[in-house]
């Protein structure tokens, strides 16, 4: 399903778009993806991880919510996607 694109002067509501595949592989792809990162840094900066064509955002709101020091920034061609986005 392609979502148009936003248009900025347009008053945008939050709308959670989900996305069956995401939601099964989140789990694993964030398993996956802790093992690389660097142990947790609490107190400091933070870890910064880029998220690319982040798509409804499934991936960076679970990322984000797995680990505290963790500043997720989701990104996307798709305007439309962003009010997806946590």
């Amino acid at each position: 399903r392609s979502v148009p694109p936003a248009r900025p002067h347009e008053a945008r509501m939050a709308i959670a778009i989900e996305c069956g595949p995401a939601e099964r592989n989140k789990g694993p792809i964030w398993e996956v993806l802790n093992a690389t990162l660097p142990a947790p840094q609490y107190g400091g900066a933070g870890l910064k991880l880029l998220e690319i064509a982040t798509g409804p955002g499934t991936h960076a709101a679970h990322f984000a919510a797995s680990r505290e020091d963790l500043l997720v920034q989701p990104t996307d061609c798709e305007l439309g996607m962003a009010g997806s986005v946590a």
